[in-house]
């Protein structure tokens, strides 16, 4: 969730700039590491930052619009930051309940439907847990519902350009987490 605003604003990669309270280098050594070249940069595949950059992008762009102070060097920067990437990661929430409620309308009434996808944002933990930040997992159970919505559709309705983004969803779980491999396997052998 830094990433972005930390390029709009002219310092790259580096994330030393970025005001959080904290000395990120010397209070999370096991997340980010100094490179000569490109300064402190976090350990973390960028799978989800490409994945919620356009949430990102709108909401850092509202905030700016509003005239909240954006800037990584402001030292209101840190709660800045904590609330938009809430903000994204709760529309990733809204979305994932929004297909999951769609996926299940294909074989449960609209009641049960709405019910059913209450039970899965309240009961899962996509409100409570998936909505506090932009995890790698908050990324992983939207693609993850995507995918099995996918693979419930209707074959007959299936074109070409739904299984080429049913491929890069697998493939985006990966980047994601590279441990979502497992996931990915699983779908496409569901395939």
């Amino acid at each position: 969730s830094m990433l972005l605003p930390n390029i709009v604003q002219g310092y790259g990669v580096d994330l030393s700039r970025a005001r959080l309270g904290i000395d990120l280098a010397q209070e999370q050594p096991y997340y980010f590491l100094w490179r000569d070249n490109w300064g402190l940069v976090g350990i973390y595949p960028i799978g989800m930052t490409l994945f919620a950059m356009p949430i990102q992008a709108l909401l850092w762009s509202v905030a700016w619009f509003l005239g909240i102070d954006v800037s990584i060097v402001s030292d209101h920067f840190g709660s800045t930051r904590l609330l938009l990437e809430k903000l994204s990661a709760s529309c990733f929430v809204a979305i994932s309940v929004l297909v999951v409620h769609k996926t299940l309308r294909v074989f449960l009434s609209p009641v049960w439907a709405v019910w059913m996808a209450i039970i899965y944002a309240l009961g899962s933990g996509c409100v409570s847990l998936l909505s506090q930040g932009l995890w790698q997992h908050t990324g992983i159970n939207l693609v993850c519902v995507l995918l099995a919505r996918f693979l419930i559709k209707d074959r007959a309705a299936v074109s070409g350009r739904d299984e080429m983004l049913f491929f890069f969803g697998a493939g985006l779980l990966v980047a994601l987490r590279p441990t979502a491999v497992v996931w990915s396997a699983a779908f496409a052998w569901g395939f």
